[in-house]
């Protein structure tokens, strides 16, 4: 691709517009000879490396002065296939961001859930020890019971049946 010649042809259209005159039909002719002549990649290529306005000038230019099916292959295989790049690259970086972040959550919430498991069965076996020992107190508890029933039995033995028969 005629780069160099492109880029002098650009700067003239943005200085002084595309002009009427024979001047400015020579210069027509040159930037479509410049632009049909080149590659798709050369023309992919060129149209990146443009800063915004002179990319805006190329783009102006090449639709007023490219036949409209040449322009819009142009144009589909140069600033739209960039930045359908650009915005697939962008929105695959967010996805991704996304992604990452909720795979670190998705971790952190797998060991907050260890944790919590852990901590679970810890107070499961304290309750499980208390309740060992709650049992062993009421299993105590019943035999103080009846020791206690002894006990009165033996501190205070009840009448006999004769001794009921001396009062009366």
């Amino acid at each position: 691709m005629k780069q160099k010649r492109t880029l002098d042809l650009l700067a003239r259209f943005t200085a002084h517009g595309i002009r009427q005159d024979e001047v400015g039909r020579k210069q027509v002719k040159d930037y479509r000879d410049c632009i049909s002549t080149a590659s798709e990649k050369d023309l992919r290529t060129f149209e990146a490396a443009l800063d915004t306005d002179t990319r805006k000038t190329f783009l102006w230019a090449s639709a007023r002065l490219l036949d409209p099916d040449q322009f819009l292959d142009m144009l589909g295989f140069t600033y739209i296939l960039r930045t359908s790049k650009e915005i697939i690259l962008k929105e695959t970086a967010e996805v991704e961001e996304r992604h990452l972040k909720l795979m670190i959550d998705l971790e952190n919430d797998r060991n907050r859930l260890d944790r919590d498991r852990a901590e679970l069965q810890r107070l499961q076996e304290a309750f499980d020890a208390k309740a060992a020992e709650i049992e062993a107190l009421r299993a105590d508890a019943g035999r103080f019971a009846a020791l206690q029933d002894l006990l009165k039995v033996i501190e205070d033995p009840t009448p006999s049946v004769d001794s009921g028969q001396d009062q009366g």
